[in-house]
């Protein structure tokens, strides 16, 4: 399937060819196949069935100020404890580096340009700017937290900028 440029989301075995999407009002649906091995009577058999992935347009920032134009009246907390109550859980895909899927697990309010990478003496703006050349315009943006699992099933924190 890597071969065929097709991008594996996820654990479960889908593959999704990037290229082959439709757009459809707000959302985006990628087209591509769910493949696995099965054990039955006679042996090994590989199994394909299609498969698709329907993803929203809508950036987490985009949907972040849509909530607090919706609660503009509220005080600063209120906004952020509706921003948290909106986000946490929800999955989200990241547009840079390798196409991942993340669960939320909370909402960082806190200044890019005050973020210190550990080891480093870099900040997180300029670690994206570096790393995937994003360039940020909104440096109070909030961040979001998720876990990340590694190869040694250790959870790691990992803040993504929406």
């Amino acid at each position: 399937m890597r071969r065929l440029n097709y991008v594996e989301i996820g654990k479960s075995g889908k593959y999704f060819n990037s290229h082959d999407k439709q757009q459809i009002d707000n959302l985006m649906m990628y087209n591509g196949y769910k493949s696995n091995f099965t054990i039955l009577e006679k042996g090994f058999y590989l199994r394909v069935d299609a498969a698709k992935k329907i993803v929203r347009n809508e950036t987490v920032l985009n949907f972040i100020d849509n909530l607090i134009k919706v609660h503009k009246d509220k005080d600063k907390e209120e906004r952020r404890n509706y921003i948290r109550a909106e986000l946490t859980g929800k999955v989200v895909m990241a547009n840079y580096g390798k196409t991942s899927y993340y669960t939320i697990q909370d909402i960082m309010f806190e200044d890019l340009d005050k973020i210190i990478l550990d080891g480093t003496n870099t900040t997180l703006r300029s670690y994206y700017e570096d790393k995937y050349k994003i360039s940020i315009k909104n440096a109070k943006q909030p961040l979001i937290v998720v876990e990340n699992r590694k190869k040694d099933d250790k959870a790691q924190k990992t803040l993504l900028v929406p």
